[in-house]
């Protein structure tokens, strides 16, 4: 960008506020000289200005950079009087009346610094929670996966700025905020239609079904988890075959685990009431010491996939510090997810523990 280049626009008889501080900026990177006279501007001591410890420069919007434009307006309005100080001085080393004129015209009034400041506030929405919220993953593929991310964060944007959209304050953004908003409105149906972003978040051990439960209702939450269902399904035979689960269910181990969260769990996996689990489990009444239903008749070992896709999206799971990847990797065992073997050493401990109150 060339420093002549006109960026002061009119708009409605006002400046644009984002191409005075960017022309501004242009102006600043033009030369070594100039870099020079910005930092001097900011170590002087003259006219009751305090130095600056360290000295900074402009910054310039990039299309390439995440926030670069909340970026450089946020280092252009900490620096407010210095930025309309050096606007002076390069008014006054320039000899040339009509270029004198139009680089006066890039100082900003108290008013147009008061816009920057709103303008702040409403980029430093999609600032927060792309990159506050969101610094400990980085938002890079580098750190760990960021893709689960993208749809909670569009849908609070979008909620963030239609709320500003409707003040009378940023009643000069309204047009440009009802155009993100039907922006972000589209980004979020496109995504929302993708079986990458959902299965992105159902696969995050924090939020599983959180998101969709919470904003799509109840028939697009079933017509989800039925299609991830079907997913998970697929991708469990290919991995462990079709005789998945048979040796290991073979063994007879009947009548109730003492356990009242097993033995529910296991009669809802019983044949004919698949759909069960697609609910948040809650505490049954109090079981009898006389139920029965054989422990592993009560498990279809053609479809251990089901139990231990229920299994994990009804547990309530933490982090700890871990990326998702590595959580992944340390749950593999238990997350594949709660297998016979894993529900039969339960169901020894159950008893056991439930004979010393029958004896």
């Amino acid at each position: 960008m060339k420093p002549d280049n006109d960026l002061v626009v009119l708009c409605h008889g006002q400046h644009d506020e984002v191409g005075l501080v960017c022309s501004i900026a242009v102006k600043e990177h033009s030369s070594a000289s100039q870099k020079e006279l910005f930092c001097n501007i900011q170590l002087r001591d003259k006219d009751g200005h305090v130095p600056t410890a360290n000295p900074h420069q402009l910054l310039l919007d990039m299309k390439v950079r995440w926030s670069s434009t909340f970026v450089m307006l946020r280092r252009a309005y900490k620096m407010c009087e210095d930025v309309n100080y050096f606007v002076g001085r390069l008014t006054l080393q320039d000899r040339d009346a009509l270029r004198c004129k139009k680089i006066a015209s890039l100082e900003l009034s108290e008013d147009e610094w008061s816009q920057v400041q709103k303008l702040l506030l409403i980029l430093g929405v999609f600032f927060m929670l792309f990159f506050a919220e969101l610094a400990q993953h980085s938002f890079s593929s580098e750190e760990g996966p960021t893709l689960h991310l993208a749809l909670p964060a569009l849908k609070a944007l979008h909620s963030a700025w239609s709320s500003h959209s409707a003040w009378i304050k940023y009643i000069d953004f309204h047009q440009a905020l009802d155009a993100a908003v039907d922006k972000i409105s589209d980004y979020y149906m496109k995504s929302a239609s993708s079986d990458a972003h959902i299965m992105a978040m159902l696969l995050d051990p924090t939020q599983k079904a959180a998101h969709i439960r919470r904003h799509w209702g109840n028939d697009l939450l079933h017509e989800v988890l039925e299609n991830a269902k079907a997913m998970y399904k697929e991708s469990y035979l290919e991995m462990h075959g079709d005789d998945a689960g048979k040796s290991s269910a073979s063994t007879e181990l009947c009548t109730s685990t003492g356990n009242h969260r097993l033995d529910v769990l296991l009669n809802e996996l019983s044949d004919g009431d698949e759909d069960a689990l697609d609910t948040p489990y809650q505490d049954p009444p109090t079981l009898s010491r006389t139920s029965s239903a054989c422990l592993f008749d009560s498990v279809d070992p053609l479809k251990l996939w089901l139990h231990n896709f229920h299994a994990y999206l009804n547990s309530k799971d933490h982090l700890g510090g871990m990326s998702i990847v590595q959580w992944w990797v340390n749950s593999d065992s238990s997350r594949q997810s709660l297998d016979v073997h894993q529900t039969q050493v339960q169901y020894l401990q159950d008893r056991k523990v439930a004979g010393t109150h029958w004896s």
